[in-house]
C-alpha cells in the first residue's frame, strides 16, 4: 500500500466540469505538492454502480491509504456509501469530506442501482477516522434532513450553509469551506 498523503476527488453525476469547484482543489494540490487522484468515472448512459466500481477498484483504490483526504461531491459519496455498505474497508483513510451528499435514491432512473440495498452505516464508518459532511439549505435535489441523517449516521463534523446550492457555495465555481478544510487537514500533517 501507499502511505503517502494525497487526495482522492469523487466526481457526481454530472462528471468532472471543467471550471467547477475541483478545479479549486486541484489547484491548492498543485501549490502544496500533494498528490490528487481524480478519475473521471462514466456518466450519462454509462451510469451503473459495477461500472463505477470497477473503475473505482482499478484506478483509485490502490491509493487509498491512512493518509487519504477523500473529497466526494453528490453521486461520488453515494458511490463511497454503497462501496463500503458492500465492503469492508481493511484501514481507515484519515479523512472523507461530503459535499451535497446523495443519501438515498431521489427518483432519478440513472442512478437507481447505487441505492438498491440499506446502508451500513457501521461498515462505512470503518472507512474512514473523520467525516465531514457539508449541506446546504438551496440545494435543489437533496433535503437538509438527509445531510443532517447521515451526519448523525457516521458521526461526522456537518457544517450547513442556508444560501449553499447543490453545486458550491454561492457561485459554482467556488467552495470555501472545502478548501478551508483541506488547508486546515494538511497545515495538521506537515505540522508533525
Amino acid at each position: 500500500m501507499n502511505n503517502s498523503k494525497n487526495i482522492i476527488l469523487l466526481h457526481g453525476k454530472g462528471g468532472l466540469v471543467v471550471g467547477g469547484w475541483f478545479d479549486e482543489i486541484k489547484v491548492f494540490a498543485s501549490d502544496k505538492k500533494i498528490p490528487l487522484i481524480s478519475e473521471s468515472f462514466p456518466t450519462s448512459e454509462m451510469i451503473m454502480y459495477n461500472t463505477w466500481k470497477e473503475k473505482f477498484e482499478l484506478l483509485v483504490l490502490p491509493f487509498l491509504n491512512e493518509k487519504s483526504i477523500v473529497v466526494a461531491h453528490s453521486l461520488g459519496c453515494g458511490f463511497w456509501q454503497k462501496y463500503f455498505t458492500e465492503n469492508r474497508a481493511n484501514f481507515s483513510v484519515d479523512t472523507v469530506i461530503f459535499a451535497s451528499p446523495t443519501v438515498k435514491w431521489s427518483g432519478t432512473e440513472s442512478i437507481k442501482d447505487f441505492f438498491t440495498e440499506e446502508r451500513n452505516y457501521k461498515n462505512i464508518q470503518k472507512s474512514s477516522k473523520n467525516f465531514v459532511v457539508i449541506g446546504g439549505g438551496k440545494d435543489e435535489y437533496i433535503g437538509a434532513e438527509q445531510f443532517k441523517f447521515l451526519s448523525e449516521e457516521l458521526n461526522a463534523k456537518y457544517y450547513y450553509d442556508p444560501e449553499m446550492t447543490h453545486m458550491s457555495q454561492r457561485k459554482y465555481s467556488h467552495h470555501p469551506k472545502v478548501l478551508e478544510l483541506l488547508d486546515s487537514l494538511f497545515s495538521e500533517v506537515s505540522e508533525v
